[in-house]
């Protein structure tokens, strides 16, 4: 999942250490840095957000738009909090007029929804004026929230497929469609399952907040440092050890973050001046830690936004994705360590000392209860319980399996407190981009540019399956050039997934090639 750190205060004395030493806030340089009654106000509301989770979690999760509405309305008023309209100094110290209102127009929004949905309901589609202005506000916010936190690709995808969903009739060819006006267009995005509110926003609120909340979690208990410690240990001592020793680290926090900036940053931090010590050049050295760490997204058990939305949208189990996901990470991973040991041994990598290796002996002496956590998370899986109670009794048995351990990682209060803020505003990119991916999968609904997509690709691949896996490849490709994982994932496989299916590949494998 991405970036997954949290909200980090200004002054150094109150500033919770709510990481392990080696990492930093991917997003630091973005997100403000808040002191005052500010910053207690935005932990506050992330720690509420934290325990409205756990909440449903344990005692089972509200209806669709109201789960869904609960959570947007948690997420989106904090990203308009915690990222300032621009990157001026002077933004990111305190809050301004221009992101409170936007965060208050975001609670009302959803406020409504939560008050008025039985008889918004009752309209069976019919909108009233209040509809249409909230709507239109609605879709603003989001696009507004995506560019602060992701950046303008996907919003600029977002807005032109609202142009293409009101300029239909002037399109070309296949692409045409009867259009639809503004006012038709802002109460479906608004109050559909299919629009804002639909299933990415859904799995977002569902399991992505509580597995981003569950890496939070073992952050804190130090599980970074552990991971680090138990690679460089296994690896180090084999040529170009400190390469192999990164690509290992990553594999390792791939199976629990789901992030592929925060697994980057967290092993990089070490990994990467190791490296170079070690005589990899600056460049190798963070093209590993970017290749590997991107795997994070797709290694089981924990795996990014993506994999959690396939599992909707395909109407089968979470575990279904990670069975099927897991020879092909594995895979992934051994390709990058083979490139790793063939450019060792071209260059003549030297090897790290017993000096410079931990103990493998003692690093999983001490840190042995911290996988405790992650195999009962894969025990729950199999053994069919949905994604949502096994993360929920993961998190529970972390927090009793800390107190195993040394008292600098031990699970206090303040500690769980601190993992909630930090969890909190850590789900805030990825419910940004799913609320933002929202916007687009409903223009492709009410459009039907879907099965015009189908269409297009079958006829340019003449029915020849290599050509439309390679033209879905590129599309994917040049999308994902700016674009985040997860909403590159949603866009491709509604356009192309169901192209691959009419030619023959199951529905599962075209959804992890559109992935992959």
């Amino acid at each position: 999942m991405e970036c997954d750190q949290g909200l980090r205060k200004a002054d150094d004395i109150e500033k919770l250490d709510i990481v392990p030493e080696i990492v930093e806030d991917p997003d630091e340089s973005k997100k403000r840095r808040l002191s005052g009654w500010q910053f207690y106000l935005v932990a506050g509301i992330a720690i509420t957000a934290s325990c409205f989770h756990l909440y449903t979690a344990a005692f089972g999760l509200f209806a669709a738009m109201t789960q869904r509405a609960w959570h947007w309305m948690f997420m989106g008023a904090l990203l308009f909090l915690i990222y300032p309209a621009s990157q001026k100094k002077g933004n990111k110290l305190k809050i301004s007029i221009f992101d409170w209102i936007p965060a208050i127009l975001i609670i009302v929004g959803c406020a409504n929804i939560l008050l008025n949905y039985d008889a918004i309901a009752a309209r069976e589609g019919s909108a009233i004026p209040s509809d249409i202005y909230l709507g239109v506000i609605m879709i603003v916010l989001v696009i507004e929230g995506a560019r602060r936190s992701l950046g303008w690709p996907l919003p600029i995808v977002a807005t032109l497929a609202l142009a293409y969903g009101v300029f239909g009739p002037y399109m070309p060819g296949i692409l045409a469609h009867a259009g639809f006006s503004f006012e038709e267009l802002a109460p479906f995005m608004y109050l559909r399952t299919d629009g804002i509110f639909g299933v990415p926003l859904g799995v977002s609120a569902s399991f992505i907040f509580l597995f981003v909340l569950f890496g939070s979690f073992l952050s804190t208990s130090g599980a970074g440092q552990f991971f680090i410690d138990l690679a460089v240990g296994l690896a180090g001592k084999s040529q170009g050890g400190p390469g192999k020793a990164a690509v290992t680290a990553s594999g390792f926090m791939g199976m629990v973050s789901g992030s592929s900036c925060g697994n980057a940053v967290t092993t990089g931090a070490f990994t990467i001046p190791l490296m170079k010590h070690s005589g990899y050049s600056p460049e190798f050295a963070g093209a590993i830690v970017a290749a590997a760490s991107t795997g994070g997204q797709v290694m089981p058990p924990v795996m990014g936004a993506a994999a959690f939305i396939m599992a909707q949208f395909l109407g089968i189990s979470y575990w279904e994705i990670v069975v099927g996901a897991a020879i092909p990470a594995t895979l992934y991973f051994i390709s990058i360590g083979a490139m790793v040991h063939f450019r060792a041994g071209k260059k003549r990598m030297p090897r790290l000392t017993d000096e410079q290796l931990p103990n493998v002996r003692k690093v999983l002496r001490q840190g042995w209860h911290l996988l405790l956590p992650i195999v009962l998370l894969v025990v729950f899986l199999a053994f069919g319980y949905s994604p949502t109670m096994a993360v929920f009794w993961s998190i529970v048995s972390l927090v009793a399996a800390s107190w195993m351990g040394d008292k600098e990682h031990r699970m206090t209060p303040r500690r769980i407190i601190d993992a909630m803020i930090s969890g909190g505003t850590g789900a805030v990119d990825v419910a940004a981009a799913c609320a933002c991916s929202g916007i687009v999968i409903g223009v492709i609904a009410i459009t039907g540019l879907g099965l015009a997509f189908s269409s297009f690709v079958l006829s340019m691949s003449q029915g020849i399956l290599p050509l439309a896996l390679f033209l879905t490849m590129i599309g994917s490709i040049i999308l994902g050039m700016g674009v985040p994982t997860t909403a590159q994932y949603i866009i491709t496989s509604t356009l192309a997934a169901p192209a691959l299916a009419q030619m023959g590949v199951p529905m599962f494998s075209a959804h992890l090639f559109c992935l992959y």
